[in-house]
This record gives structure tokens, sequence and C-alpha cells, in this order.
């Protein structure tokens, strides 16, 4: 994911934080100065919660460059099926995780 942030890659890399859950991540960008609003900090932050699929928390990283924030998930892996696709990032309220079941018939 890419998130344009101004200075962002200037930043101290404490300012620059993500927390990431089975399903979920929480990124936060503090003590952005804006070029409209020179001199004012502003604190950012996106949390996405319901993702489409699982994602791997101790592999997924953030990363600032330049203007822009860099979230990259790790999708789960699933034997069968490999990595699922994810038509959108975040599911509505009927999120069912895809569970892998070895007794299952090939469809």
């Amino acid at each position: 994911l890419d998130f344009h942030v101004p200075g962002a890659g200037v930043l101290p890399t404490e300012d620059v934080h993500c927390d990431f859950g089975k399903d979920s991540f929480d990124l936060k960008v503090w003590n952005v100065e804006w070029p409209q609003d020179p001199g004012v900090k502003y604190h950012h932050r996106v949390k996405k919660t319901r993702l489409m699929r699982d994602i791997v928390p101790s592999k997924s990283s953030v990363q600032a460059s330049g203007d822009h924030v860099y979230v990259n998930l790790q999708k789960v892996y699933e034997p069968r099926h490999g990595y699922c696709a994810w038509p959108d990032l975040a599911a509505g309220k009927g999120r069912k995780p895809f569970k892998y079941q070895e007794d299952a018939p090939d469809g």
C-alpha cells in the first residue's frame, strides 16, 4: 500500500510506525509538516480492520521514502490454494476467513 505523506522519508524512524495484527494494521505517522501549512506538525493515522485475507504480522513491514509511506502486507500461504487473491483490501461486515480443510473435495 502506498500513502502520500510529504517529507515522510526525512522523518525519524520512531515517527513512522505500524502495528500489524492477523487481519488488521494500524499505521501512525507523527510530526508531518505540510507545505501549505509550514511550522505546524500533524499526526496521521490509518487503521484498517477486517482485511480481506489474513496476513503474517511478523513478515509485514512499513518503510518511508521521499513523500511516500509504503505498508507491505505479507499474505498467509494456504497449502491448497497458495496466496489467495484480494479483490478488496477490507471485507464488509461478514468477513469469513478462508480455512483450509484437508478432507474437502477439490471442486
